[in-house]
């Protein structure tokens, strides 16, 4: 089950041409490093763009977003195992 976060956290990245590489993120005084990171989807949003991940840290799941205008990245949701 998904939990809605929609949080502003610090996040690690690197650029590449025209790809955006999250590596390790802040969220609840805990620093997530990023195993695995899978580029969704890319839309518009004003003159900028909005970037959104899936990614994971070995063991939980989220899902990140990166506004290209304001340059903040964003925790949108969680994955809850029950």
């Amino acid at each position: 089950m998904f939990k809605t976060i929609n949080e502003t956290v610090k996040v690690t990245s690197s650029f590449f041409r025209d790809r955006v590489i999250p590596e390790k993120f802040e969220w609840n005084g805990r620093q997530h490093v990023i195993k695995n990171s899978k580029l969704v989807h890319a839309a518009r949003k004003g003159e900028g763009k909005m970037f959104f991940f899936d990614v994971k840290d070995g063991r939980d799941f989220f899902k990140l977003s990166f506004d290209t205008k304001s340059l903040e990245w964003e925790l949108n949701q969680i994955f809850i195992q029950k």
